[in-house]
């Protein structure tokens, strides 16, 4: 049994309370954070790109979709999704040695599927202001898993194998990683997570104050002012 042990304030005498967790579930806890990990270094950095920069979203309620992603991961959801990318491979006959364009191909569709679940629902509890928004951040969502989806696959089964929890046997993964020592990998592991979310920061950086994304409508008073400035200028040249 794994012991953690909790200190009892409210009790004079510090008394420890004793938690017990199997170490099926503790297994099952490992498996979430790791494959939550590898699905988020990846889908973090795309998704700060996405929103900041490709639908317009306000930075803060793009970090504060980023954030609900991230908890809803690390909370099950990244674990329910690797079980099930699991299971999909079983289904389709997947294995390591398969050919790398048909775990593309796999990965790309599954991760699809997933963000048409997920995503809308997260951008409307996150607060976006329009139903134009949150189409459009949901449809470039879709099509962005499409391109990441074989990252997320791929940096789920390395994050695996960094952790020490499979042996990532994939033939695209280097021997010269895959043969290194745990404190190697670990290390690996926590600058892969750090570049991720250094990438993510910088994303917020590309667009000034008030950029309205190329997707995304603008705002009607917008629209009439450049409207009416039009019909000044022909109006000018009439005369």
């Amino acid at each position: 049994m794994l012991f953690v042990e909790v200190l009892a304030p409210w009790k004079p005498n510090s008394e420890k309370i004793t938690m017990k967790i199997s170490p099926k579930k503790k297994q099952i806890l490992k498996k979430n954070l790791v494959d939550s990990l590898g699905f988020l270094i990846v889908s973090t950095p795309a998704g700060a790109f996405l929103e900041n920069v490709l639908t317009g979203m306000d930075d803060d309620l793009s970090i504060l979709s980023r954030l609900m992603v991230g908890g809803l991961y690390i909370s099950g959801l990244g674990g329910l999704i690797g079980k099930g990318r699991r299971l999909s491979h079983q289904l389709w006959g997947i294995a390591d040695k398969t050919k790398e364009r048909y775990h593309g191909i796999h990965d790309a569709l599954y991760m699809m599927g997933v963000t048409a679940i997920v995503n809308p629902a997260i951008y409307v509890i996150a607060g976006s202001k329009t139903k134009s928004e949150i189409i459009a951040a949901s449809v470039l969502a879709v099509l962005t898993a499409g391109g990441a989806g074989w990252a997320m696959g791929y940096s789920a089964d390395v994050f695996n194998d960094l952790l020490g929890l499979k042996s990532c046997k994939r033939a695209s993964y280097p021997a010269s990683i895959k043969n290194r020592e745990p404190q190697f990998k670990r290390r690996l592991a926590v600058g892969l997570t750090a570049l991720s979310l250094g990438v993510s920061g910088l994303m917020y950086g590309l667009t000034p104050p008030g950029y309205v994304g190329p997707f995304e409508k603008k705002p009607v008073v917008e629209q009439t002012i450049e409207q009416n400035t039009l019909e000044d200028v022909v109006l000018n040249k009439e005369r």
